[in-house]
């Protein structure tokens, strides 16, 4: 692929942060600037920045000057302070979309919502993982906050990796009958937000949000130390 000549950085920011938490880089892994720069098909310098920002933001680890740029190992802790972070926006953003919402947004929330539910018996992992990504980008997105929605797609992307991508081999290992459970208790709270956000209910929203990413978030801290 040839170079194209990008100038905006953010959308190699975007692109550099899938390449980076797809799961195809092993934690502590180096990241090489040229490499990357061939299969992103553009020039250095923007994903030099790129890499530079996910080392300033904490999403990287790397030496000084920002040489040697690494994923990062998770370490318990790095998952506490990463739940926490989300409860903190995500519970803003579920009281923002109460206050905001307008009716496409109330629609592609309730698609997810329906296409979900259709699916939790005739289960795939993939499937699901996908749909409630793509509900809590909505979520965000229901906000009218630019300044959240684009912090909570890189955050979401940062927990796809964390709590799908890295545990991903142990989950297998646990019950189906273990999984649908929890998926359908994950989706049970999804109505719950969606249904509040309807009636424009602020605190109920906000609250019921933290609530379900801190059993959520409690879970996948099990699933991701579980030997």
């Amino acid at each position: 692929m040839p170079f194209s000549d990008v100038s905006d950085n953010s959308s190699v920011y975007d692109r550099l942060m899938k390449l980076v938490f797809s799961g195809e880089r092993a934690p502590g892994e180096r990241l090489v600037e040229r490499e990357l720069a061939k299969e992103l098909g553009v020039s250095r310098i923007p994903v030099r920045e790129s890499l530079r920002k996910m080392l300033a933001q904490g999403l990287l680890v790397g030496g000084d000057k920002w040489e040697g740029a690494c994923t990062r190992y998770y370490t318990p802790d790095d998952i506490r302070q990463l739940i926490e972070y989300r409860q903190i926006l995500e519970g803003g953003a579920a009281r923002l979309a109460a206050r905001n919402a307008n009716i496409e947004d109330l629609t592609r929330l309730e698609q997810i919502y329906q296409q979900a539910r259709e699916n939790i018996h005739n289960f795939s992992w993939l499937l699901q993982d996908r749909l409630d990504h793509q509900f809590h980008d909505a979520l965000a997105a229901a906000s009218h906050n630019e300044r959240l929605i684009d912090t909570m797609q890189h955050l979401l992307t940062e927990c796809h990796y964390v709590f799908y991508v890295l545990p991903s081999s142990r989950l297998k290992t646990k019950m189906p009958e273990e999984i649908s459970a929890h998926v359908i208790r994950v989706w049970e709270d999804h109505r719950t937000i969606l249904d509040l956000i309807r009636k424009a209910d602020a605190k109920n929203a906000e609250r019921v949000a933290i609530a379900h990413l801190q059993v959520t978030g409690r879970q996948s801290a099990r699933d991701f130390v579980e030997e």
